[in-house]
Order: structure tokens, then sequence, then C-alpha cells
């Protein structure tokens, strides 16, 4: 956890239904049990029965991290006896229980400062939490408190989270801050995390992220600006998530793009990362200005400027090479170029004259600084909020072509989602090394046509 995402703590049992074995025919006794009010007494006592019990609904089947039990501090020692033996147990129906702890601890309350503490390294999962007592006489208890457990997120803290049944809603405040697509990257993997926890993500709280894409000093959630967000579009359970780094990583930058499951994370680009209508529109004038059509184009997106300091990435000249090819082939007609770097871009177009375009609202570099790392206003005449709405834009344009040749890196990865398959997706890696799509026998030709 990073000093500057401080964990909050969700008492999920503050409010809600509860019941109770004996002694509270209409519930007004045992609800004060999850009122958060501490009266150093009991808020609720059950009549004189064997295995008495009281139990809370938390409203949905929700991850569990820690539960806290207050005695009554007003009987002595003889009251912090009664409390025991008892177990505290889980349901997710209220009808089949799970015992989740035994406990034979002498406790106290707020006075003492010795409550009865479970906590639990995985979360654990269920609606119904249940204390009963394991013999004849009375429970009775102070507070009850339930908390919310939380994914170790390596990039951002929960701020927010709130029952919304039958799912329990938790936001993330972003902190780690990159580049624009690595931001994006880092963004997905908190998202994914969460949904795998079982807390359903807002839309995440980015103020504090994309720093080089809006002015300085300037207070605004870039990813707001740029993205859509659609809560309507469903996520898949947790259950279909056994593994989240696996799922994704913000280090699949420069994995292998056609072996990422596209499928289970389209739900989460198409609620989180859908271009917003002013990228729309600018895409249908970035498109109408370059005369591009994606489905008659092969699209060529090389990282110039600063990427060798990551990766070494290949010559454009193999880039030209394999889009060649694709022409040949009767693939396509004609070559979309979408780089940083001006000698790049220069080198595609003149190779294939008037058969290529490309966006030229988009600036270009010959030096070896990224551009959001430049004076965009002084030296491309944008603000850089809109310099991150024309990024977006132009890469999920270069992700429609109808083929795609793209580099390792988080922007090549982007461009990968943003296709949602890596079908026609030709991926030079971090080696340098031609990745072709799954099943791609153009592969063969483009190795003969330039072999030794």
């Amino acid at each position: 956890m990073s000093e500057h995402a401080p964990a909050a703590e969700f008492n999920l049992a503050l409010g809600r239904p509860t019941r109770q074995s004996s002694g509270d025919a209409d519930g007004s006794r045992s609800g004060a049990a999850v009122s958060g009010v501490f009266t150093g007494s009991f808020s609720f006592s059950t009549s004189e029965e064997t295995n008495p019990w009281w139990e809370v609904d938390l409203g949905a089947i929700v991850p569990i991290g820690r539960i806290v039990l207050w005695n009554r501090d007003d009987a002595g020692l003889g009251g912090y006896e009664r409390a025991r033996p008892l177990h505290i147990l889980l349901s997710d129906d209220g009808e089949a229980w799970r015992t989740i702890l035994t406990s034979r601890t002498v406790f106290g309350g707020r006075n003492s400062g010795k409550p009865l503490v479970f906590d639990s390294l995985l979360p654990l999962y269920g609606r119904f939490l249940r204390v009963q007592l394991e013999r004849h006489g009375h429970l009775h208890l102070d507070q009850v408190e339930v908390f919310l457990s939380q994914p170790p997120l390596r990039w951002a803290a929960m701020t927010e989270a709130k029952l919304d049944a039958p799912r329990v809603i938790g936001r993330a405040r972003l902190w780690h801050d990159a580049g624009f697509f690595s931001n994006c990257s880092t963004t997905l993997e908190s998202l994914v995390h969460l949904q795998a926890w079982g807390i359903d993500p807002a839309a995440p709280d980015c103020n504090a992220v994309y720093l080089g894409y809006r002015e300085h000093g300037e207070a605004r959630d870039i990813h707001a600006e740029v993205f859509a967000h659609r809560p309507a579009i469903a996520l898949p359970g947790r259950d279909a998530i056994p593994e989240p780094f696996a799922l994704f990583y913000a280090g699949h930058n420069h994995l292998h793009y056609r072996d990422r499951d596209f499928a289970t994370l389209r739900p989460f680009l198409e609620r989180f990362f859908m271009p917003g209508p002013r990228v729309r529109a600018l895409q249908e004038r970035l498109t109408a200005g370059a005369g591009f059509d994606p489905a008659r184009s092969v699209a060529i997106c090389w990282r110039g400027t600063d990427k060798h300091l990551e990766v070494q990435p290949a010559d454009i000249g193999e880039y030209i090479a394999l889009a060649d090819r694709l022409l040949r082939d009767g693939k396509a007609d004609r070559v979309l170029i979408q780089t940083d770097q001006s000698q790049a871009r220069d080198a595609v177009a003149e190779h294939f004259g008037p058969r290529c375009v490309f966006f030229d609202e988009l600036p270009v570099s010959a030096g070896d600084r990224a551009l959001h790392h430049t004076d965009l206003s002084a030296e491309h005449g944008l603000e850089r909020v809109e310099f991150a709405r024309r990024l977006v834009a132009a890469m999920d344009l270069v992700a429609q072509a109808k083929h795609v040749i793209t580099h390792t890196g988080n922007v090549g990865l982007w461009i990968a989602l943003f296709r949602r398959s890596a079908e026609r997706l030709w991926q030079f890696d971090r080696d340098r090394q031609l990745i072709p799509p799954p099943g791609a026998v153009a592969h063969f030709a483009y190795q003969e046509a330039n072999a030794p």
C-alpha cells in the first residue's frame, strides 16, 4: 500500500437489519448492536435459553476481512465471562451456516479497549453473520462490527464503499502516475482486482494521475474527460476471475497480445474505457481529414521518442516491409501511419506515397522526449486535455483498421484492447521478433520474402 493511499475501513453491518433467537419480538433491541453507538452496557439481550444467537443481514454476499465484537463493560468480569464460549457463523442464504470462529476468550468492550477481533487475510464471503453462545444462558453484547475486506491494490486505494444490493460498490483512487496508457493499464488492473475480490468497481477516481495531460495546478479527472462510464455494463462474476493477475497485469504491455483473454476483459473495457462523446466527435473529424477507411487500411503504430529507454524498438523498415507484404496480398490498399516520431512518419509516407495517410492533428517530434513532457501549448498549440483526447481518438481508430502492425508497450497493448482481439494484429515484441496473429499464414510469406 502506498503512503499516498491510506486504507479506509468500511463497516458493512452498520444500520443493517438484525434479529435474535429470543427476547426481542419487534427487533427494536437487536438492531442497536449495529448502530455504531457504544454505551458500555449491552445493546441487546436474548432470553435465557440454550445456544442463544444474534445475527445481521449484510444485504449481499460480501467479502469480509474483520469482525469485531464489543462486550458490555458495566458488569465486571462476570459480564465478560457470560459472552463465552461462542461461535461466529456465516451463511449465504440464512439457512446453511458454517462456523468461521469458535472462541473461548474473555473479551471486553469500548471502555476496556479489548474487544474480540477476528481478522482474515483472505476474504470470507457471506451475507448473514451470526453470533451464537455455546451453552445455556443470555447472549448480550454492546456492538458488532463487520468490516469489508479489500484487495491489496498495487496502484490505488479504496476511498469509498457502499451497499447497493445485491452488491458492494467500491471506488478506487489511483495514485501511480506515468504516461497516458500506462495509467490506463494500472487503472484496469485495479478495476479487475476489485471485481475479482467481490467488490463491484465504481468509476475510478483519477484526480491524482494523468498529470501530464492537464495544465499545471489544474484539478481535473482526465480519465473521466476522455472515457465514458457505462455502469449498466455487467462485469464477470468473481468466480470468472480466479487469477486476476493472469487476466490483467500492468506488466502485460510487454507480453504477446494474442495471449490475452479479450472475452473476459471486454466488459471492463466497454464499461470504463469507451471513448467519450467529445472523443467520438474528434474521430469523425480525424477520419474525414485523413481520408482514412479502416476496412481498407493497414495501420502502422510505431513509438519513437523515448521508447528505447524501455525496450529497443524494431526498425521502421521492418514495419514497412510487412505492410508491403499485406498490400501485395490484397489484404488492403492503403497504409495509416500513427507515430510520435516525424522521421518514422516521413519514411512511411515516402515509401507508400499517395497510399499513405496520417492524422495531421496529432503532433510529432524529431527529438527524444515524450510529447506529454513538452510544452504542448507553446510548441504545438494544444491544451493538454485536448492532446489526451486526440491520442485516444487516434489509437482507437488505429485499432479499427483491417490489419494493425504495432510494437510492444502500453500504447501497443491498448491498441489490442481497443480492438478487443488479436485477429489480424501483428506485434513486434520486446526482442523485435514478429508475433503474427493466431493462425496467420501471411507470417510465413513474410518470412520467406525477407529470408537472406
